[in-house]
């Protein structure tokens, strides 16, 4: 590190020219293409982004949902005018007849000529360009203009720092967390604490690569489903130690929160309530077997043992440290190993997580009540619940609760589940006729009740770590 004539410190000596001036701009890719958003998109836009996609799409947006095509125009008009804000439509093929659909927007934003940095944000992608290689190579084409065309040295993304996809998101698409601005923005009248990341100009040309090797038409079969990730497509920022001895104590040792097991992008994996969780679509038992086989051989030399669940046609994987009752660096590393037997074997995730059922019993008094259902169900006490030792059946926990209130449900449903999948299950249990009746505690948890009053709680690890 270079130091000045008083013995200070101070940054390294730059050689660095601004490229062109940001624009609207229309970019072209295999798979879509972006052009600047105007007036002429409000239709399609408001039909891919309101009518056919949940409400849950704009939970984490400065704004929205929107009942009528009046409102989502305002929006529009809104971000076309901003100052320094350049937002761009996604264009998909439309499937069936000739032409272009729009699937989404994306803006570039805070482009600061003089420092070479950019922004890209205002993301909000419909149901179907969501997880898709449109909504992949949108980004890449947007990031590939912001280096090599704008000449930025920094291209940042933030969102929420709940916002778990979004998270998820960057980190595939090669950008590095930076950490929590906390207290950074209100918006809908609530407080909104920023996670930060970047992609910088050094780390480009190793992210450029990996999208374009995912990219490849080869890395596609004939059904337009990826052979390998894109996280696969680039050396890791931080590579493991790659033997046991290398390996400090401390990290096999550590648990890990929800949210570093996010940032470890585990595609397929989600935290789910103790558990780190996958499924697979097997598509047959013996594929299935083939697979379980190959696990258990890995986690043999591991030492390390997951539970697996393999049914017709799919396999469910959770892992958990049990010499510290948490998901700690063991089990991601095992993680990564099984998603690459799974990928082998031509095994793929499947769209449905895995879910985790717990049974609640309120009671003032649970010591007094637990060992009558311990005896009646065959289950284990432990401390304020009970479990089934073969591990089959779903544990039991007692909720305190006021001895003197009567005439009231007292066993109801935890239902876990992966985080970005809580908005879908709440939206269709109110759909069904159910009843949001608390989300003081959300994210954690949601509780809900049938047409009759039986409640019931959608949980997730969110906001419990």
């Amino acid at each position: 590190m270079p130091v000045n004539e008083h013995a200070q410190p101070i940054g390294v000596p730059l050689v660095w020219t601004p490229g062109e001036s940001l624009v609207p701009v229309t970019l072209h890719g295999r798979s879509c293409r972006l052009v600047p958003l105007e007036e002429q998109h409000v239709d399609g836009l408001h039909a891919a982004l309101c009518l056919d996609s949940p409400p849950s799409t704009w939970t984490y947006m400065s704004s929205g949902p929107f009942e009528g095509r009046a409102g989502f125009a305002a929006y529009v008009e809104r971000l076309q005018s901003a100052p320094d804000v350049v937002p761009l439509v996604v264009l998909l093929p439309a499937v069936g007849q000739s032409g272009e659909k729009p699937g989404g927007i994306a803006t570039y934003l805070r482009v600061d000529h003089s420092n070479g940095t950019a922004e890209v944000g205002h993301i909000v992608f419909g149901a179907e360009l969501q997880r898709s290689t449109a909504a992949t190579e949108a980004m890449f084409l947007m990031m590939s203009h912001a280096f090599d065309v704008l000449g930025v040295r920094r291209y940042e993304w933030k969102c929420d720092s709940l916002n778990e996809p979004s998270r998820r998101a960057a980190t595939r698409l090669g950008f590095t967390f930076e950490g929590i601005f906390r207290q950074a923005v209100v918006y809908k009248a609530r407080n909104r604490d920023t996670a930060w990341y970047a992609v910088t100009d050094n780390q480009w040309p190793e992210v450029r690569a990996g999208f374009e090797r995912w990219l490849d038409p080869a890395n596609f079969d004939k059904e337009g489903r990826q052979r390998a990730s894109l996280s696969t497509q680039r050396p890791s920022e931080k590579t493991p130690p790659t033997t046991d001895q290398e390996r400090p104590m401390a990290e096999d040792k550590t648990a890990l929160s929800g949210i570093e097991i996010a940032e470890a992008g585990l595609e397929g994996w989600c935290k789910v309530l103790d558990r780190l969780a996958v499924r697979f679509e097997t598509g047959d038992f013996n594929t299935g077997a083939a697979l379980v086989t190959r696990i258990a051989e890995a986690a043999d030399r591991a030492n390390h043992h997951p539970d697996v669940d393999l049914r017709y046609p799919h396999l469910t994987v959770s892992l958990k440290s049990h010499d510290v009752d948490a998901i700690t660096a063991r089990d991601l590393r095992l993680a990564t190993e099984i998603s690459s037997l799974a990928k082998e074997a031509g095994v793929g995730f499947s769209t449905h997580g895995p879910d985790v059922l717990e049974l609640a019993l309120d009671t003032a008094d649970h010591e007094r009540i637990a060992p009558f259902w311990a005896a009646i169900m065959g289950y284990d006490a432990e401390g304020d619940a009970i479990s089934d030792p073969a591990g089959r059946l779903p544990n039991v926990w007692f909720q305190a609760t006021d001895s003197a209130e009567v005439d009231r449900q007292r066993w109801h449903l935890d239902v876990s589940v992966p985080h970005d999948a809580a908005a879908g299950r709440i939206e269709a249990a109110v759909a069904a006729g159910g009843t949001l009746v608390s989300d003081e505690s959300a994210p954690a948890f949601w509780v809900l009740a049938d047409p009759d009053g039986n409640r019931a709680c959608i949980c997730t690890w969110q906001s419990r770590d």
